[in-house]
C-alpha cells in the first residue's frame, strides 16, 4: 500500500511538472497569448448578424463591424467574414464561435488582412443537436498594446 501512495505522489507530481511546461505552447495552440485586454464591447440587441453587418462602438470613437455572408447564417454551410474597424490597433484578427446552450468545441478561424481597416476569412458553424443555438461571437483583435474584444450574439435554427 505505501508503495502504490508514493507512485501515486510521483505521477502526480510528474503531471503538474509537465502541465507547467507545456502551459505557454499549449496556451499558443488556443490563441491565449497572454495578451492584456485594453478593450471589451457588445453589440446591442438591435444588432442582427442574419440581416446586415452590425457594428459596435468604443468609448474612444473607434467602432468594430462585423458582417457574416451568405445570409441567413446557416450551421454547416461555409460562410465568409468581414471585419471593418476605424480606431482600433489590430495586426492580427480572429473570431471565435462558441455555443451558449452546448460547447460546442474550440471554432477561433483567423482572417487575413485585405486593405487598411479590412479583415477577411471563412468559416462554418458545426451542427447542433438542438432545434435552437444561440451562438456567442467574440471578435479578438490584437495589437502592440493588448487585446480588444467586440461581442455579438446570433441564433441559428436546425432545418
Amino acid at each position: 500500500m505505501p508503495r502504490l501512495t508514493a507512485l501515486s505522489f510521483a505521477a502526480l507530481i510528474l503531471l503538474v511538472l509537465l502541465g507547467w511546461l507545456l502551459q505557454p505552447r499549449l496556451a499558443s495552440l488556443l490563441g491565449d497569448d497572454g495578451q492584456p485586454l485594453i478593450w471589451l464591447a457588445e453589440a446591442g440587441g438591435d444588432c442582427d448578424l442574419h440581416t446586415g453587418p452590425c457594428r459596435v462602438s468604443l468609448e474612444d470613437g473607434g467602432w468594430v463591424e462585423l458582417s457574416i455572408e451568405p445570409r441567413p447564417i446557416r450551421m454547416l454551410y461555409p460562410f465568409t467574414m468581414e471585419v471593418r474597424h476605424e480606431g482600433v490597433d489590430a495586426e492580427t484578427v480572429a473570431v471565435d464561435f462558441s455555443g451558449v446552450e452546448m460547447e460546442m468545441g474550440f471554432n477561433r478561424p483567423r482572417l487575413q488582412p485585405v486593405a487598411p481597416g479590412l479583415f477577411r476569412g471563412d468559416g462554418l458553424l458545426p451542427m447542433c443537436v438542438l432545434d435552437r443555438m444561440t451562438w456567442r461571437v467574440q471578435v479578438l483583435m490584437d495589437g502592440e498594446a493588448g487585446r480588444g474584444v467586440a461581442v455579438y450574439h446570433f441564433e441559428t435554427t436546425r432545418n
